[in-house]
This record gives C-alpha cells, structure tokens and sequence, in this order.
C-alpha cells in the first residue's frame, strides 16, 4: 500500500479546516511522528505546517508506515 503525495495533502487541507494545531499534533505523536526537533510552528498556515513536518523525511511507499499515517487519518 502507497499513500500518494496528493492523499497525504489532501489530510492536510482537512486538518487545516477543522483541526486544531494541538490534536494535529497528537494524531501524529500517537502513531510515533514527531516534527524535527528544531521545528516551530509558524504565525501563518499553522496546522498545514504541522502536518508537514510530522511527515518530513518519512518514507509512505513503506507499508508499516503507510499504515500509521492512515491511523492519523483515522484519529483526526
């Protein structure tokens, strides 16, 4: 299983529209993906950029990790 790039962007949108930067946060941080430990959420596009940097340097094309980034989705 492939999570396209398109799907993973997709979440982000939704999340941006009805999160909140904390359980977009959480969603991740329950299946293990935390942002780069230099990361700061900036003033302006918030829950997009969390989404972003909870998913920087992942591999999705692995299928263990594809199925944790589908139990963010689910959760959120």
């Amino acid at each position: 299983m492939v999570i396209s790039r398109r799907s993973r962007q997709k979440f982000a949108d939704f999340a941006a529209g009805y999160g909140t930067v904390r359980t977009i946060e959480e969603a991740y941080a329950a299946q293990g993906f935390e942002p780069p430990a230099n990361f700061s959420v900036p003033a302006d596009g918030q829950r997009r950029a969390v989404c972003a940097a909870a998913e920087q340097g992942i591999d999705a094309s692995n299928e263990e990790t594809a199925e944790r980034l589908l139990r963010v989705v689910e959760r959120r």
